[in-house]
């Protein structure tokens, strides 16, 4: 080969790594530009969705004196805003820190992700918003969840789909395995206007990409909760506060005994109130099995408040869910 031949050969490779080179460099500048204006984009939104809130909020932070109708418009204009970024990677991850007025919590596996928060009209009547949002096969998808809590005959066993919920503040989310399938144990509660709340035990699984909630996999007794039902709604008077929360060391929900105030009130749940025992349902072989008056640690319980502004199980009655921060 003659010496010419081989300074051409030489010139190509020189040019073949420079414009590799240039690629590379070029793929990497444009990525770190996208993730830089998608980080943008995404605090935008944050501070768009916060401005609501605050307007929300302004007049008085506990009892939203908001009109009626523009505490709705406000609320349906933070759901639009959200709603239009969901199939997006990159808001799965944001945690929109700067923002108190919500609810948002992720499963364990990072797979799920929900947003909540609620309004209070002038009724009394509660209005629950939330999102569900979740990987399936490395893409995104969400769902834009309607409390149906009020059209539903048989509520403790309807499978709810397509974006179905029982409309409330959801606080935890505890995974679990029920015959090798991920499911999802959803704690929360809800206001029934002045005559009553809820604690909710729910549970959230997919088939395919379509979520569904409600499956048999609580086992109690009739005295106290059914003997199968998919799902479990806890009733009790509106002036007093009920624990729910899981504990992860020993895998159990734990919860308060409720009772009627006096005899003749029974099965009026409205008048249920806790007794000062405490019931579980244990997680056995991808089920929820009903434990009645278990000994608690002392060290959970030296108050209820104290207790519950831990991390997992933020304190969900004895003040607003999602109060303004002072």
């Amino acid at each position: 080969m003659s010496g010419a031949s081989t300074i051409k050969i030489k010139i190509r490779h020189t040019i073949y790594l420079f414009v590799m080179v240039s690629s590379i460099l070029c793929s990497t500048f444009s990525y770190a530009q996208t993730d830089t204006e998608s980080k943008l984009f995404l605090e935008d939104l944050e501070q768009d969705i916060k401005s609501r809130f605050d307007t929300l909020f302004q007049n008085n932070q506990i009892k939203f004196t908001q009109p009626d109708t523009t505490k709705i418009r406000l609320s349906e204009d933070i759901a639009d805003l959200l709603e239009e970024r969901l199939i997006e990677k990159s808001i799965f991850e944001y945690p929109f820190d700067s923002i108190p007025y919500w609810g948002i919590r992720y499963s364990k596996d990072r797979k799920i992700k929900i947003y909540n928060w609620n309004i209070k009209l002038s009724t009394g009547q509660y209005i629950y918003y939330g999102f569900l949002q979740y990987q399936y096969k490395d893409k995104y998808y969400y769902y834009r969840l309607q409390d149906v809590f009020e059209s539903l005959e048989h509520r403790s066993f309807d499978v709810l789909r397509d974006g179905d919920w029982i409309g409330g503040n959801y606080y935890n989310i505890v995974d679990f395995k029920h015959n090798n399938k991920t499911c999802y144990l959803l704690l929360g509660y809800r206001h029934n206007y002045y005559e009553s709340k809820y604690k909710i035990l729910d549970v959230l699984y997919f088939s395919g990409k379509k979520m569904r909630l409600g499956k048999m996999v609580f086992k109690g007794k009739k005295k106290h909760i059914p003997k199968f039902t998919r799902r479990l709604l806890f009733e009790y008077s509106h002036y007093v506060s009920m624990t729910l929360f899981y504990d992860k060391k020993i895998k159990s929900c734990v919860f308060d005994d409720l009772v009627p105030e006096t005899p003749d009130l029974e099965h009026q749940r409205r008048f249920y109130i806790p007794s000062g025992r405490y019931n579980a349902l244990t997680l056995n072989d991808g089920k929820w099995y009903f434990k009645k008056d278990i000994k608690v640690r002392n060290t959970l319980y030296k108050t209820k408040k104290s207790w519950f502004k831990t991390k997992d199980n933020p304190n969900t009655e004895e003040y607003q869910l999602y109060r303004p921060r002072k």
